[in-house]
């Protein structure tokens, strides 16, 4: 990627794109800031009612949610994951964090009925595992596996993890 080629794109001047982008990185930023966004609207508006749910209802809705969320533009989420493994970036830290503490809030009201004890670990533990799950099974989907596979999967992972068994619940 080049500014002459996205500011060729755009259909703008190079010196129009420099107007509101002082370089490169914080063109990518603006964008990753606008995808992140997009996905964490996906997340609040599947989740925002689950703090009553039972569990097995909020982990299916939460992977769910998590799995539409990688799915969207997958050509820039596969791009912005490489710029952001390659040089990181601070909006995708500051989505992380307010994720990681919706996770914690919901496990804090269920927590009798967990095994894990650490909630602020456990949030991590789910965020990274469902992220990663999410994004190989968006991107990466292994032909002789469906996405409602995947998504039954990731959940008995995660009930596994919480609870120390999967419930059986599945939409397949």
């Amino acid at each position: 990627m080049t500014t002459n080629r996205v500011a060729e794109v755009a259909g703008v001047s190079v010196g129009s794109l420099y107007q509101y982008f002082g370089h490169k990185d914080e063109l990518i930023a603006a964008v990753a800031e606008r995808h992140g966004q997009r996905m964490l609207q996906l997340l609040l508006d599947s989740v925002t009612s689950m703090a009553e749910a039972p569990l097995e209802v909020a982990v299916r809705t939460y992977v769910a949610a998590m799995l539409r969320a990688h799915a969207l533009e997958p050509a820039l989420h596969q791009a912005l994951v490489r710029h952001v493994m390659t040089n990181g970036l601070e909006v995708m830290d500051e989505l992380d964090a307010l994720i990681q503490a919706s996770v914690r809030g919901y496990l804090e009201l269920h927590r009798e009925r967990l095994i894990v004890r650490d909630l602020d670990a456990a949030a991590w533990v789910l965020l990274v595992t469902v992220r990663a799950l999410a994004h190989v099974g968006a991107l990466h989907r292994p032909s002789s596996m469906s996405e409602a596979q995947i998504l039954d999967e990731t959940c008995a992972v995660v009930l596994r993890y919480l609870l120390g068994h999967d419930t059986g619940i599945s939409a397949s």
